[in-house]
């Protein structure tokens, strides 16, 4: 089966300081060549914005966010992490995209853990979040079928072995078999979370279903 495409977030506009702001000026032109999707010259719209605001979060994720789209996941990553250091306490619509892209990053360099782990905390932020959702069980499938047959066969065949045989493992074995353990643990995280959301789902409808209900019976006796 063909898995969906991620959905990836859009850049951040700096809020109205001054009609001649550079800064703002240089993201919005950054905005509109990253929309015709000319991704280097935005780059460098957003590099000239940041010299005369240094340090802007919003700026920064533009930035993550456009080697992002041009494939330099490492980059974005990078930014991204300026962006988390840069933050201040009331700043959870950016801090909500930074995961997201994050994620998204992570994802791409087929670091599944990792993106399901930013996956998870965006959804801490706004736990209705449909489209970190549906990312985070994408990345959730993914990480499922990375271990092939082969390697099942084999995790199979050693755990059928002798205690003896299995006292004489090495430490790069055990140390394999801890980051299994880790990775389960995470993916049973991740899971826990999807469970909740549709829970909360189901939960939401059901009120809304009885508040229905108790609105027409409202309206029959008064009739």
């Amino acid at each position: 089966m063909k898995m969906k495409s991620l959905i990836v977030f859009g850049l951040l506009s700096l809020p109205l300081l001054s009609f001649f702001n550079s800064s703002k000026k240089n993201n919005d032109e950054g905005l509109g060549e990253f929309e015709k999707k000319n991704f280097d010259s935005a780059l460098n719209y957003f590099n000239e914005s940041l010299k005369s605001d240094k340090n802007n979060p919003k700026i920064l994720y533009n930035i993550a966010s456009t080697y992002l789209f041009k494939g330099d996941y490492q980059r974005a990553i990078s930014y991204i992490e300026q962006v988390f250091k840069n933050l201040s306490v009331n700043d959870e619509e950016i801090k909500l995209n930074a995961y997201f892209t994050l994620g998204n990053s992570y994802f791409h360099q087929q670091q599944y853990l990792k993106a399901i782990e930013s996956y998870k905390k965006g959804l801490n932020i706004e736990r209705s979040n449909l489209d970190l959702k549906k990312n985070l069980e994408i990345a959730i499938k993914k990480l499922q079928s990375k271990e092939s047959p082969n390697q099942q066969k084999e995790n199979q065949r050693q755990q059928k072995q002798p205690q003896q045989v299995a006292n004489q493992s090495s430490t790069p074995q055990k140390n394999d078999l801890a980051e299994k353990r880790e990775n389960q643990r995470q993916l049973n995280s991740a899971k826990t979370i999807l469970e909740s959301f549709e829970n909360r789902q189901q939960n939401s409808l059901t009120r809304k279903r009885y508040q229905e209900k108790r609105s027409k019976r409202k309206l029959e006796k008064n009739w």
